[in-house]
């Protein structure tokens, strides 16, 4: 599981960097918002994680 989350924070960062180096030029602005861990059913119902120990959203 935290494998799969950083790799998709990072997926996202790095798509944010490129699309800012292709817009750029077009005056174009991209930021990317990257929140902390959200607490979903998902996240809770994950037996090896204790969600008590970490602040979630």
């Amino acid at each position: 599981m935290m494998g799969e989350y950083g790799a998709t924070k990072a997926h996202q960062l790095y798509l944010g960097e490129a699309l800012f180096g292709e817009l750029k030029q077009h005056g174009v602005d991209v930021t990317v918002l990257s929140p902390g861990p959200t607490r979903t059913e998902r996240v809770t119902s994950m037996d090896k994680v204790d969600v008590s120990k970490a602040p979630m959203l």
